[in-house]
């Protein structure tokens, strides 16, 4: 259900088995803690996934304009 949603991308085996990263399981895990623990629905969990992702991309160009010139 999260891969046909986009929520995670595991890898494949040439058999399509589906390989599973450590990035991939931990976002499950973050995906069930919002869905178990908050009460937020999956439609709600990928809002929140998607904001997530933003924050993190603004935080990094940021880091990347505070960094002494190389």
């Amino acid at each position: 259900m999260y891969e046909r949603r986009g929520l995670i991308t595991p890898q494949r085996t040439k058999g399509n088995i589906r390989l599973f990263s450590d990035e991939d399981i931990e976002q499950i895990r973050f995906i069930r803690r919002l869905i178990d623990d908050l009460g937020v629905n999956l439609a709600g969990g990928e809002v929140i996934i998607q904001m997530r992702c933003q924050l993190l991309a603004a935080q990094a160009a940021l880091a990347e304009q505070n960094l002494p010139p190389s």
